[in-house]
This record gives structure tokens, C-alpha cells and sequence, in this order.
């Protein structure tokens, strides 16, 4: 077999390293918070002890603040100084409108950051999306959609009309033409119905 003389060739050029510091910024770029959960979602080959060190430094410079800010976050938490006002007032104010994510997506944290709140629980499943409201789920569509569970009734129509209109978006079951809900609590078919779902037997089906 004859070796290849000719053709366009270029000289490997090693990886660059990305510093502990960079790595720092990004999680706070996600997250806002750094803290062992938030490291540890992005960083799993690095060890939080590491981080540390770099944040108590940062601490005593003033680039970083620490406090307790987000229940149910482990040990030390800190926050950028020139965020920090940002940060306190969304956490104090959360948005009150309803959206709704994929329950595997990055930014979706409960069960994967945050510890699921007491009868709220759900997998983090790419077949569930789940509605936030105020940061807290109010609902959680599961398999793909067959399965509407419901912690926060009064909320329910709101979230319903908000996920219609993202599912005929493709923001949400992009896959899906037709989705079937087969399980659902008995006081959900009325706010069901009103979101534009059409009852099939016992069932209720958005169509995009």
C-alpha cells in the first residue's frame, strides 16, 4: 500500500488549557451562583476544592460575594460582586410568568442543582417538560406527554395555554405532531380544554 505524498496538510497545535479562573466565570455565567452542585454540573473532572481556594482569594479581594442565597445549595455559595444586586432582587422577585422547559435541559435545575421540593418530585427525563412558575413546578408532562401531573391547581390553566402555544412552536415536543394525554387529574380536563386540546374518548390530543 502506497503512503499518501501529496494532499493539504497542517501541524497539530496542542489544546489550549482553560485556567481554573475561566472555568469559574463560566459557571457563574451559567448560573449566576457558584457553589459545589453548580462546579460539579459543569467541572466533573476538577475537583470544588480547587474552586474554593480561587474564591476565598476572590472574596477577600471583593470580586466575589458569599452568603446563603438559594435553599437547598450545599455549603459555601458566592456570587460575583458586580452581580450581586442583580442576583438578590431576582431571587427575591422571580419572574411570574409560567415557562416551561425540558426537565433534562441544562437550565432546568430542580433534581439535578436543587433538590426536589416535597411532592413535586419528577425524573429528568428528555420524554418530560415541566412549567416553572416563580421558579417553583407547577405541572410536569411526562412520556412524551401521555402523563399530566399537576402540583399547583390554580396555576393549571395559565401553564396549559403557555405549553399549547410553545408545543405548536416546536418549543416543546419538536418531534410530536400530535400529542395524547392519557393520564391527567379529573379537575385538569376543564383548563385541558380551554388550552385547545381536543377530547378523544378518555383522552385529550393537541394537534400542530
Amino acid at each position: 500500500m502506497k503512503a499518501m505524498t501529496e494532499g493539504r496538510w497542517e501541524a497539530v497545535r496542542p489544546l489550549t488549557e482553560v485556567s481554573a479562573e475561566a472555568r469559574l466565570l463560566r459557571v457563574f455565567e451559567r448560573f449566576s451562583i457558584a457553589c459545589r452542585e453548580t462546579w460539579k454540573l459543569l467541572e466533573k473532572q476538577f475537583p470544588w476544592s480547587s474552586a474554593l481556594e480561587i474564591l476565598r482569594g476572590w472574596e477577600y479581594t471583593g470580586r466575589v460575594r458569599r452568603g446563603y442565597f438559594a435553599e437547598g445549595l450545599s455549603g459555601a455559595q458566592f456570587v460575583l460582586a458586580e452581580h450581586f444586586d442583580g442576583v438578590v432582587y431576582a431571587l427575591e422577585n422571580p419572574a411570574r410568568d409560567v415557562l416551561w422547559l425540558p426537565a433534562a435541559d441544562p437550565y432546568q435545575l430542580w433534581g439535578r442543582v436543587l433538590p426536589h421540593m416535597p411532592e413535586r418530585e419528577f425524573v429528568c427525563h428528555a420524554g418530560s417538560v415541566v412549567a416553572l412558575a416563580e421558579g417553583v413546578p407547577a405541572a410536569v408532562f411526562e412520556r412524551q406527554g401521555h402523563t399530566l401531573r399537576v402540583f399547583d391547581q390554580e396555576i393549571l390553566p395559565e401553564a396549559l395555554r403557555v405549553f399549547a402555544e410553545a408545543f405548536l412552536k416546536k418549543r416543546l415536543y419538536p418531534r410530536l405532531r400530535r400529542l395524547t394525554v392519557k393520564q391527567y387529574p379529573k379537575e385538569a380536563a376543564s383548563a385541558l380544554k380551554h388550552a385547545g386540546f381536543s377530547p378523544v374518548m378518555l383522552d385529550y390530543e393537541l394537534y400542530r
